[in-house]
């Protein structure tokens, strides 16, 4: 008597668990998994390993990137994350969040170090050595091709043809925002760094004369000073496209943009003991994220991919 009235309040349970569960669309689910993961293992604190702490990982990240990936942060749970706009949204930042998304839907569950870096080069180069496991950011292809006996290249979260950037100017600087035509352009100075090799070329194929530095804050001084006139960079989710730093204000020369060849892809130490484990582990959430519009609808509220510029002439 007593074991069939336990199999009854058994099969009662169960049928009000499915219930609840039943409900339950592809997009809750995959929060409720990113929170169960964040509440396991304290995923993407920035924070140095201390006693009790059973797993952590090393991820490289631009200076800059990090500095603005904490203020659009501010002490949320990367994790939790689902509108990717706000105040200091841009493609880079958006990536450190999708980063820490995709292992822990992945499978791999730490806590994150994050190891700021001034420059492109100087991030490709610990990844070499294996003292950092992964990137937050990604690279492009030729990058991870050229070095491909010490880094591994994940899934694609950008996939050729879809890196558009705006001709950004001074929006003091009249004579540069009036450039038009390919001859135009020839006569104006840009500004980019021989280390980021699709920007480059494409700034080259722009402007007769171009100006070498190492990082992205070099190019904004560079274009404060009057040194050059133009650089190129991603739109962001601003009405006017406009992007300021400090006291500069740089806006896209209108009605032209260009694209930049190739794929960007999160790059995995091959050196590293746990490079492998990593990249299966992105592999799976980064498929998890495009199938559910995660990676899509990031990029677009952060600007990236911007339907204001849709009509947009494609230069050179």
């Amino acid at each position: 008597m007593y074991a069939r009235a336990m199999r009854k309040m058994n099969t009662k349970a169960t049928e009000r668990s499915l219930r609840i569960l039943r409900p339950i669309g592809r997009g809750m689910l995959l929060s409720l998994l990113l929170s169960l993961a964040w509440a396991a293992s304290g995923f993407g604190r920035d924070q140095a390993p201390t006693g009790g702490v059973a797993d952590q990982i090393r991820m490289v990240v631009p200076e800059d990137v990090l500095k603005d990936y904490q203020r659009f942060l501010q002490g949320r749970n990367p994790l939790e994350i689902k509108r990717f706009s706000g105040p200091h949204s841009r493609r880079d930042v958006v990536e450190v969040v999708l980063t820490q998304q995709a292992l822990a839907l992945g499978g791999l569950h730490a806590t994150v170090q994050f190891v700021a870096v001034p420059t492109y080069a100087r991030l490709l180069a610990e990844l070499e050595r294996g003292d950092v496991l992964l990137s937050g950011n990604t690279v492009w292809r030729t990058d991870l091709e050229q070095n491909n006996t010490t880094m591994l290249a994940s899934d694609p979260l950008i996939p050729e043809g879809r890196f558009e950037a705006g001709l950004y100017v001074d929006s003091k600087n009249i004579l540069a925002l009036e450039a038009r035509t390919t001859s135009d352009l020839r006569q104006l100075r840009g500004v980019s760094s021989r280390d980021w090799t699709p920007d480059w070329a494409a700034m080259t194929a722009l402007c007769h004369d171009v100006l070498d530095v190492n990082d992205w804050e070099d190019m904004l001084r560079v274009l404060d000073r009057g040194r050059a006139d133009v650089t190129l960079a991603p739109f962001p989710a601003t009405t006017d496209l406009s992007l300021t730093i400090g006291e500069l204000r740089l806006v896209p020369i209108p009605g032209i943009k260009t694209t930049l060849p190739g794929s960007r892809h999160l790059p995995v130490s091959a050196v590293h003991e746990r490079g492998q484990e990593a990249l299966h582990a992105l592999n799976r959430g980064i498929r998890l994220l495009r199938d559910q519009g995660t990676l899509e609808r990031a990029y677009q509220e952060s600007g990236f991919y911007n339907a204001a510029v849709r009509h947009w002439q494609i230069v050179p």
